[in-house]
């Protein structure tokens, strides 16, 4: 027998015994009191509308250097053996 078959007949056997059958249905008369014209929505992540620009600039790039329209520019990077600046290319 399998884990979740196990599981299983351990719910269905404690369901037996939680007197669900015996509950009865609560009805309650709360009243909505919340203002929802005042409610203010905030922006979680606000850099997100900024981001499909980002991204139209880097896909555009792309496209470029792939039909060759454009050259990358070699940056410089670290060279941590000579503790000096040593071309990429």
């Amino acid at each position: 027998m399998n884990r979740l078959e196990e599981v299983r007949i351990a719910l269905h056997e404690l369901m037996k015994h939680s007197g669900a059958d015996k509950q009865v249905d609560v009805i309650t008369e709360f009243l909505d009191t919340l203002a929802h014209n005042q409610i203010a929505e905030h922006d979680l992540i606000p850099a997100y509308g900024k981001l499909q620009s980002y991204q139209d600039r880097v896909s555009s790039y792309v496209r470029k250097i792939a039909l060759g329209l454009l050259v990358p520019y070699p940056k410089a990077s670290f060279d941590a053996k000579t503790q000096g600046r040593s071309s990429v290319f």
